[in-house]
């Protein structure tokens, strides 16, 4: 978890949770991705009046609960939580408008929604890496779910915050919106109107990076740091497809041997069968010559007989 995603989620819990008068007590809060890479959002829930749980699709540290999909989550009961977070999970979800909707079903009406994502970063694949997210994307999502929208930015920081909060390559986008109490379900297509956003108001009290602050040297550069088990992981994924596909080589190449041998063994039956034909055939020559031998001295013994016949007769 890099800094500047720990950064906004703090602000988020201190001017939207911690002052909240109708979140006085008792506030429930369901984290979306939470398994600890690296840090993570838990350590800003610490005050007894959170009840944190932890959502990921794999068993883990600060993982309470482990979901089969990330798209249904049976376990949890509509409109069961107070407050919903996800912070760079949903570039890693393949279908990430069906995650969002399931947030949106647990979350009670009055609730708040706080999603951080990337817009920038390197390719990250835990398992997949889907999807980059600017403001306008954030806020098309909170469209979509006929939410309140309260902020929503990309890269921007409060007024005299740390440069921690910016990153020339790792730019993160905020969303913090409010399910309405009369909320009427998700929208209407056919009636939906385009209006654009006003980022600027939805970022009021945020500025861009200061001016003169234009080299990536001059701020810090978070990179997101895979965990060893992440790792470990993945690098057993590769052994096992380079093992299969090895398998699969020498399996093609055996077969190939085999068709190679049967088509040898086919070539020295056939050689076999020309050899014993052409000893038939040389047999039968040599018979042949045999008879014409012999018809030949029977006919030069007649001849020979008839020579000494008319040499008798003339005398």
């Amino acid at each position: 978890m890099h800094k500047s995603s720990l950064l906004r989620m703090e602000w988020f819990v201190k001017n939207y949770l911690t002052s909240s008068v109708s979140h006085s007590s008792n506030i429930s809060v369901l984290d979306i991705g939470s398994y600890d890479v690296n840090g993570s959002y838990k350590q800003f829930f610490q005050d007894p009046r959170y009840s944190y749980t932890g959502l990921d699709m794999e068993a883990g540290t600060n993982v309470d609960i482990v979901a089969t999909t990330p798209y249904h989550w049976p376990t949890l009961e509509d409109e069961s939580f107070d407050v919903v977070i996800s912070g760079q999970a949903l570039e890693h979800i393949e279908f990430f408008w069906a995650t969002f909707s399931e947030i949106i079903r647990v979350l009670k009406r009055g609730g708040l929604i706080c999603i951080l994502a990337p817009r920038g970063f390197i390719r990250h694949r835990y398992p997949v890496d889907c999807y980059r997210f600017d403001a306008d994307g954030l806020v098309a999502l909170a469209k979509y779910a006929n939410l309140k929208i309260i902020h929503a930015s990309t890269n921007l920081a409060p007024v005299g915050a740390s440069l921690e909060w910016y990153s020339v390559e790792d730019a993160d986008s905020m969303l913090i919106a409010e399910k309405p109490m009369e909320w009427s379900g998700f929208i209407d297509y056919k009636s939906y109107i385009f209006q654009q956003n006003d980022l600027e108001l939805l970022a009021t009290g945020f500025v861009e990076m200061p001016t003169g602050i234009s080299s990536p040297g001059n701020i810090v550069v978070h990179k997101e740091v895979p965990a060893k088990a992440d790792i470990v992981k993945a690098l057993e994924e590769r052994v096992t497809t380079l093992e299969e596909t090895i398998t699969e080589l020498i399996k093609k190449i055996t077969s190939q041997y085999s068709l190679v041998g049967e088509m040898i063994q086919a070539l020295i039956s056939q050689a076999d069968a020309i050899e014993a034909n052409q000893n038939e055939i040389n047999k039968t020559l040599i018979s042949h010559a045999d008879a014409i031998e012999a018809n030949k001295n029977e006919i030069n013994k007649t001849l020979i007989s008839q020579a000494d016949e008319i040499e008798a007769n003339q005398l």
